[in-house]
């Protein structure tokens, strides 16, 4: 540069240099933007669609992308990254992979070890909770929802957890009246959903219908077993389990 000029891209730094220094005009609050709403749901509903499918190679691939957001100071990218551990995990369960069930259960229970500030309390006690149950501790999972339900009772993630609950501690014979009621009214409470905030978690419909199926199954009412898988797939249409379900009774996803 001849005789002190500036160039445009000179200018455009000294511009910002100055802005800097003026206290309040820019505020920064981390190194790193919290994601946008679309980015939440988008990793939510891919997570979703491999768990359905269950692609175990496509949820590792989805949390090595997001691993960042385990540690996040924002809320929601901790919720949603704890949710495709979750997915992983029982993933994992499904396709007989138990190493990486253990690990994808512990690294979901730390992404939620620290406070998640509101909206997301009671749905991260859920979510927390489900981890350790399918982790192997029940105790722990009835201990999160127990906090969970005293914040958000008629959440219909709560009312899964606690049918979650229900059915892995009574997972086979004759099912019992309790845990057939628990599904039903978690089932339920998912059509009386009223959206959440940007970025809120909305998981939980297709399972709860699959849920309530298999219990009805068990309790003998095939026809009504029937009914409740076909929602779940009306919900889902690829939900490898719900059409597993159906064709344990004879018949097929229509």
């Amino acid at each position: 540069m001849a005789g002190g000029e500036l160039t445009g891209r000179s200018w455009r730094r000294a511009i910002l240099a100055a802005l800097l220094l003026v206290p309040g005009l820019i505020a920064i609050h981390s190194p790193v933007l919290a994601a946008p709403a679309a980015d939440l749901a988008d990793v939510e509903a891919r997570a979703q669609y491999a768990y359905f499918t269950e692609d175990l190679r496509s949820l590792e691939q989805l949390t090595k992308e997001i691993k960042s957001w385990g540690q996040s100071s924002d809320g929601f990218e901790r919720y949603h990254y704890a949710h495709a551990k979750f997915r992983l995990l029982q993933t994992a369960l499904a396709t007989g992979h138990a190493p990486e069930a253990g690990n994808a259960g512990q690294d979901c229970v730390s992404a939620l070890g620290s406070h998640v500030e509101e909206p997301l309390v009671a749905e991260a006690l859920v979510l927390s909770g489900l981890c350790q149950g399918f982790g192997g501790s029940l105790s722990g999972l009835r201990k999160a929802l127990s906090g969970a339900h005293r914040l958000e009772p008629r959440n219909p993630r709560v009312m899964l957890g606690e049918a979650y609950a229900e059915s892995l501690s009574d997972p086979s014979g004759a099912i019992r009246a309790r845990t057939l009621t628990a599904l039903k009214e978690a089932a339920a409470a998912f059509d009386k959903v009223i959206a959440g905030a940007p970025g809120a978690p909305t998981w939980g419909s297709a399972e709860a219908w699959l849920l309530l199926g298999q219990g009805l199954a068990r309790s003998g009412d095939e026809f009504a077993a029937r009914n409740a898988f076909e929602r779940c797939l009306v919900i889902a249409p690829d939900f490898h389990a719900a059409k597993r379900s159906l064709t344990a009774l004879g018949v097929g996803a229509r």
